[in-house]
């Protein structure tokens, strides 16, 4: 139950750290089965890892409309501070 936001966090703190084989990561946790939110965290974690920033805006309200607020909020706490992630 809970390998999906396992795999989808555990890929986002690799492309939030600059860690060496993020993308390794984001690969092996696409293989995990996904919620939608768990694949939106994916996405935003590609994005993060591509430097994609502009990216955040839609991802933000994607988890608006997918009622998480939590993520909703962290995605537009990481759009507001501009945090450069390479």
């Amino acid at each position: 139950m809970w390998r999906p936001w396992y795999a989808a966090l555990w890929a986002e703190s690799a492309a939030l750290h600059s860690t060496p084989g993020a993308n390794t990561r984001l690969h092996r946790s696409i293989a995990a089965p996904r919620t939608r939110s768990a694949q939106r965290i994916l996405h935003r974690s590609a994005d993060l890892a591509n430097g994609n920033n502009q990216a955040l805006r839609t991802h933000a309200r994607t988890f608006a409309e997918l009622g998480c607020r939590y993520q909703q909020r962290r995605t537009e706490t990481l759009l507001n501070r501009k945090l450069e992630f390479r």
